[in-house]
């Protein structure tokens, strides 16, 4: 389309051709023969990560559950070498890989709540989980570890998506709701760690990553060409879309809140239009309290 507009057929299509190969190389989501780009194991990237994935419908019984979620957890090995994890239900799967940082025994997942009526698969780190445990341990409920995943899981089992504004941190996650029949997926406000996902009939597919996703027979490999071209133009593809034309990202600061119907994403978070006005004292004050 472009290299007709400008007459120089044989060059553009080699320019796109090869900038697609480098952009694929780069996502290195469906091409297995193609070397991960960086390499796993070389990149400081890879050393601060887990991952995280799953399927739920609330409709019908996950056919071949356990087998499918662990191929796409697999996927993710590179993102989490210290453990592996699932929660199998007849209407959801959940699966992580997990980089042990807070509490390397009691930070198992996916967890779930004492009466096991709500679990949680989570990718990132709460900086406030201490003062968050304090104030739910004050209001009568007990805990049973010391990592900010059990933090998180219990701010979103009393409060729903409501308790996203009490987290301060980097963190996506997916909050399977039993009793509700509810799985709430999660970015944190600027979106610094991953989330895709995918929606089918009444089935929902999701992980940190595109490539775990493919992993699924289920889910198609159709490119978006706009997107495609964006990336082309941008090195990068703005908003919800991704290079294929089923699988969307999860924008930062949203939530979906799926319950058997076609999910939408829902903002939670915004940058303020204006900052706030402040005195002096209250400046030093809150300096004095970040550092």
């Amino acid at each position: 389309m472009f290299a007709e507009e400008n007459g120089h057929v044989c060059i553009m299509v080699y320019i796109i051709t090869f900038n697609v190969y480098l952009s694929i190389h780069h996502l290195h989501c469906s091409f297995p023969r193609l070397p991960p780009f960086p390499p796993p194991a070389q990149s400081p990237i890879m050393a601060f990560m887990c991952g995280i994935c799953g399927i739920a419908d609330f409709t019908r019984p996950i056919e071949d559950a356990d087998r499918v979620v662990r191929a796409m957890n697999q996927t993710l090995h590179h993102r989490g070498p210290d453990d592996e994890g699932y929660l199998l239900r007849p209407f959801a799967a959940l699966a992580m890989r997990r980089l042990s940082i807070i509490d390397i025994p009691g930070g198992a997942q996916p967890m779930s709540t004492p009466d096991g009526a709500a679990h949680i698969v989570y990718n990132g780190e709460v900086y406030n989980f201490r003062e968050l445990r304090a104030a739910l341990e004050t209001a009568g409920a007990p805990f049973r570890s010391n990592s900010d995943t059990e933090s998180v899981l219990r701010v979103m089992h009393a409060h729903g998506a409501e308790g996203l504004h009490k987290l301060n941190g980097m963190f996506a996650f997916a909050f399977l709701d039993e009793k509700n029949r509810s799985l709430l997926l999660a970015r944190d406000r600027l979106g610094v760690k991953p989330l895709f996902y995918h929606f089918s009939g009444a089935r929902l597919y999701f992980a940190s990553e595109i490539k775990a996703l493919l992993a699924h027979p289920e889910v198609p490999r159709e490119l978006d060409r706009e997107a495609l071209a964006q990336y082309l133009a941008h090195l990068y593809i703005p908003g919800e879309r991704t290079i294929y034309s089923r699988i969307r990202r999860l924008p930062p600061g949203h939530y979906l809140d799926f319950r058997g119907g076609e999910p939408a994403p829902v903002r939670w978070w915004s940058l303020p239009d204006a900052p706030r006005a402040i005195s002096e004292s209250d400046a030093e004050e809150q300096l004095a309290a970040l550092v």
